[in-house]
């Protein structure tokens, strides 16, 4: 029996499992992991620890922080980036190559030609965006697969976790809101190449499906952007803004609900009140 689970029985009470979590924080020198406890196949507690019972109340609770933070960083870059990953771009793709062909090949106005290059450009946004998201998490994974062999993790392992998260975060965010912002603008190019005779041969009915895609309702757009970010004016802020507003945001929430987490936890009372 190896020390950590001499320590997790010590809080173990009757006829209970119990679970450690795979993963290890380091923190000032010290090695924190986290233990679930199950009563008839329910969790029933659980106990944050570090072998060395000498820390201090500050460090705990800092290292708790810390720990919490990986958890769930980890467990949104492997939900949500994974899904943002896989998303389906080819209704971009095709969207781009019709309007690039009714440049090409139909006679517009200045007005209209502008409008159809103005959709090029935000079809280029979304899909460069997504290629910065491919990229992302091709990194990640290759992050992931080396601590997999230990599952340790430094303080600046968990910085850079903030980092992706935050990137995926920006990312999605940016993405809804160039379609937002691109709705009235596809309206117009939709009537456009429906007018022109010229251009609705080179209109199908694949590609027709995409532009109404691109002419959604504005309203169901919006709920969609308010649940994405709780940050106050982010249309207003630069990448690195809109990064450190998130992060910020992110950690105080943590913060407050930690406060409650950690007194539940099973230890010694004098780090956990």
């Amino acid at each position: 029996m190896s020390t950590e689970h001499g320590f997790v029985k010590k809080y173990k009470r009757f006829l209970e499992s119990y679970r450690i979590d795979q993963h290890e924080l380091v923190y000032n020198n010290n090695n924190y992991s986290l233990a679930y406890y199950y009563r008839f196949s329910k969790t029933s507690g659980a106990v944050f620890f570090t072998l060395n019972q000498n820390v201090s109340k500050e460090d705990y609770h800092n290292a708790f922080h810390w720990f919490v933070l990986l958890i769930r960083r980890l467990s949104t870059i492997k939900d949500l980036g994974e899904e943002r990953r896989n998303i389906n771009m080819t209704g971009f793709k095709k969207t781009k190559e019709f309007l690039n062909s009714v440049i090409n090949q139909v006679h517009l106005s200045t007005e209209e030609l502008n409008l159809l290059q103005a959709g090029v450009k935000s079809i280029d946004k979304s899909l460069r965006l997504q290629g910065d998201l491919i990229k992302i998490m091709k990194d990640f994974d290759q992050f992931y697969a080396l601590k997999s062999q230990n599952h340790k993790y430094s303080l600046e392992d968990v910085k850079y976790l903030n980092r992706v998260n935050n990137e995926i975060d920006y990312i999605q965010y940016t993405q809804v809101k160039g379609f937002y912002d691109s709705i009235d603008t596809f309206k117009s190019i939709r009537e456009v190449v429906k007018y022109k005779s010229e251009s609705k041969n080179l209109l199908n009915s694949e590609v027709e499906t995409y532009l109404d895609e691109h002419c959604k309702d504005k309203g169901n757009i919006m709920e969609n952007l308010n649940e994405i970010t709780f940050i106050n004016n982010p249309e207003s802020m630069s990448k690195e803004e809109y990064i450190k507003s998130v992060q910020k945001d992110f950690e105080e929430r943590q913060r407050r609900s930690n406060k409650v987490l950690i007194s539940h936890l099973r230890y010694p009372k004098k780090l956990t009140v």
